[in-house]
């Protein structure tokens, strides 16, 4: 959007003219989670402050990244789920730092690009990681819980559901899925929904 209109003010005039849109029609308006990047190794060496400073200053109303594989230093092969969990959690932890941004937390369901032979751009490393249904249930009740312990940041207030989001449902040529396949079957959404039934009682 930055790249598109040339300056924070101009980004927060055009996100207000799609509010304005909206209640022109009679709805309350538009939520608009602007989607943050992470540069490659990044974890560990750097903060997300200035990602969350743009988003702020373009007026976006939360923030939130798609995902994040690269975000761990790049390495040749599988590394084990545990890393990519840690990622999420450091991820999580840069939006409570920053503070003041409503922020939506996003657990991915994993990262296997060897279908699309998909590089880390900068080292060129073919890396992927390893993965269970377990871990990928696991990684999204600790977002739903990183939610609900942090109401300061979150986009809707209890007590609604806390909103967190799984990268991704359908991602076969990346390893980022919970669509049911041969080898799996349905075990990654069974998993998810035994954990989300477990919360609730």
């Amino acid at each position: 959007m930055y790249q598109i209109f040339g300056s924070d003010s101009a980004v927060r005039k055009a996100l207000g003219q799609l509010r304005e849109a909206a209640r022109a029609q009679g709805l309350p308006g538009v939520y608009i989670a602007g989607g943050l990047d992470v540069e490659d190794g990044t974890m560990g060496q750097n903060t997300l402050t200035q990602g969350f400073e743009t988003a702020r200053a373009d007026g976006y109303d939360a923030a939130v990244l798609y995902n994040y594989p690269f975000a761990p230093r790049a390495v040749n092969g599988e590394l084990p789920f545990s890393t990519l969990s840690e990622a999420g959690h450091w991820t999580r932890n840069q939006a409570k730092d920053f503070g003041s941004l409503p922020f939506i937390p996003t657990a991915m369901a994993g990262w296997d690009p060897r279908p699309w032979d998909e590089v880390e751009p900068n080292m060129g490393d073919l890396m992927w990681y390893s993965r269970t249904p377990v871990e990928v249930a696991a990684f999204l009740e600790e977002a739903v819980q990183w939610a609900n312990s942090n109401p300061q940041i979150r986009p809707e207030p209890a007590p609604a559901p806390p909103l967190a989001l799984i990268e991704a449902w359908n991602e076969f040529g990346e390893g980022s899925y919970i669509l049911p396949t041969i080898g799996n079957g349905f075990s990654y959404g069974n998993a998810i929904a035994d954990m989300l039934l477990k919360s609730r009682n």
